[in-house]
């Protein structure tokens, strides 16, 4: 018949009882960090523990004798050149909370100036020294605290008007001048001090 459709007679397969397998999924890679965060975490973490390593370095020479032996007779001498007359203390104490340094200096003492060089000009039992470190890119620091414990000042002025306050020294070389107030002071205390003008005693203390 013309129209009609050819039968296959060739032996078909079963029909299979199984569901239709899906598609396998492609797994998704998760996408990678960029590579200057890396760079820059890695970096970051290789500073702090530079940081560390001086810090402890640090910490371990100035608990060596002969290094805490030197940072003494260094200070004493820069301290001597800078008010022109000898300075002395007996020990210091360095501590480290952060990256915020302190220091603790013990029994201090500045000579006065001749022909009155007895007694002292100045004596302190301790002075505590706070700095605070603001950024380190930046070099940017501040003192945040300075505490001065019994502090005793005795100015001697004699009927010919010599003193044993020392003569500063002024550099010609130099025309800049330095104020004191530039270093940036948060906090200023000054526990039971006197002051002795000759004969003549007052109280030294103040809070600021």
């Amino acid at each position: 018949h013309p129209g009609a459709g050819i039968l296959n007679a060739l032996p078909q397969p079963p029909f299979s009882s199984r569901p239709p397998r899906r598609p396998t999924a492609v797994p998704v890679r998760p996408s990678r960090r960029p590579r200057w965060l890396t760079v820059g975490g890695w970096t970051l973490a290789v500073l702090l523990l530079l940081i560390l390593f001086l810090a402890v370095t640090a910490a371990f020479l100035i608990r060596s004798r002969r290094v805490h032996a030197y940072l003494i007779q260094t200070v004493q001498a820069k301290a001597t050149a800078a008010l022109n007359t000898p300075v002395h203390f007996r020990d210091f104490s360095f501590h480290l909370s952060g990256l915020n340094p302190s220091v603790d200096v013990y029994q201090v003492t500045v000579e006065g100036s001749s022909p009155h060089r007895d007694p002292p000009l100045a004596q302190a039992d301790q002075l505590h020294l706070e700095v605070t470190v603001a950024s380190l890119l930046r070099r940017s620091w501040y003192v945040n605290n300075i505490r001065i414990e019994h502090p005793v000042v005795r100015v001697l002025v004699d009927r010919q008007g010599a003193t044993n306050l020392p003569a500063s020294e002024t550099s010609s070389s130099t025309s800049s001048s330095s104020n004191i107030f530039d270093f940036g002071i948060r906090h200023l205390l000054i526990e039971h001090g006197q002051l002795y003008y000759n004969d003549r005693k007052s109280d030294l203390t103040a809070d600021v």
